[in-house]
């Protein structure tokens, strides 16, 4: 006869719920996960230079960015400087997008993922809008049919609100989740960061001189609440005792970085790489706006010893 079970040889309720729960949502997951399985002890992956995405929708809208941009620059001139700075952008965007970080951050790690969106809504959107052309900035703010909705959108508060409150929605774990398992959630949140992206730092930037009106006191106090809101976010991912997001709990490990390791590492990049994409243009602006201060303050001449016998004229 079987001794009895006793009370601490039966897997905990908990552990019991979890198992009877993760099949019936086993279709939610992203397919490497299934391909691994969602039980037992987690798996080892590997990422290599081979995975890269290569999709032809973003090949196909690179492309129309070089087209778009090859046609306003025949319209608008731009000096080779500037042109560089807009194709280093897209650079940045295809390896973004289209290299091994993809993959490596949808699939498996967190930390590539923070790599991959730094890069999409700070690091690529400035280099884009520092190449485009002081003249069609004029334009399309002010001659263009959209010109009054692009005013609208480009004065510091609506342009601080819509980049820093897309960011922190898209890390609250329901749609940051949905983001892996979906194909579309995941472009829509790209096209997202890298549009308000694009929004945010035409305001910080000004290139063309628009908008006018805009102080560089108040793009340092955009920056310094981008980089708030940055900090806001990555500080408690980073502290955070357990995985946050439930996929990469349960995908295949790479690297050897746990899902609790694997989180702090990719939210102290977040932060790094955040602070100093906003710290250098705040310190830069801050400069400029010192010396223009200093070259208006009058400069009082030295009036010289006082002749003798006038007030001021001390007798040896």
């Amino acid at each position: 006869m079987a001794a009895p079970r006793r009370a601490c040889d039966r897997p905990p309720q908990k552990t019991v719920w979890i198992r009877r729960l993760l099949p019936a949502t086993a279709w939610l997951l992203p397919g490497p996960v299934l391909a691994h399985g969602v039980a037992g002890p987690a798996r080892t992956a590997t990422l290599g230079w081979g995975d890269w995405s290569l999709d032809p929708m973003i090949l196909l809208g690179l492309a129309l960015a070089v087209a778009s941009y090859e046609r306003v620059r025949r319209r608008f001139p731009v000096r080779a400087g500037r042109a560089y700075a807009f194709w280093a952008g897209l650079v940045i965007l295809f390896l973004a997008w289209e290299s091994p970080l993809d993959q490596g951050g949808e699939r498996y790690l967190f930390t590539l993922h923070m790599v991959q969106h730094v890069l999409t809504m700070s690091v690529a959107p400035v280099l884009l809008v520092l190449g485009l052309p002081p003249g069609f900035t004029v334009w399309l703010s002010q001659r263009s049919r959209l010109a009054p909705r692009v005013r609208a959108l480009l004065r510091p508060l609506p342009a601080f609100l819509l980049f820093a409150g897309n960011f922190a929605v898209w890390h609250v774990p329901s749609p940051y989740e949905a983001a892996l398992v979906h194909p579309g959630v995941h472009a829509v949140q790209h096209l997202l960061y890298l549009a308000l992206g694009l929004l945010f730092w035409s305001v910080v930037l000004a290139p063309g001189g628009q908008p006018s009106g805009i102080s560089e006191g108040t793009r340092i106090l955009m920056l310094f609440g981008a980089n708030v809101a940055n900090w806001a976010v990555s500080f408690p991912l980073a502290i955070a005792e357990e995985a946050v997001y439930a996929p990469y709990r349960l995908a295949p490990r790479l690297w050897g970085l746990s899902p609790v390791a694997d989180q702090a590492l990719g939210s102290g990049i977040m932060w790094m790489m955040g602070h100093m994409t906003y710290g250098i243009p705040m310190v830069l602006l801050l400069l400029r706006w010192l010396r223009r201060e200093l070259r208006r303050e009058p400069v009082v001449p030295d009036p010289g010893p006082a002749p003798e016998g006038e007030p001021g004229h001390v007798r040896p």
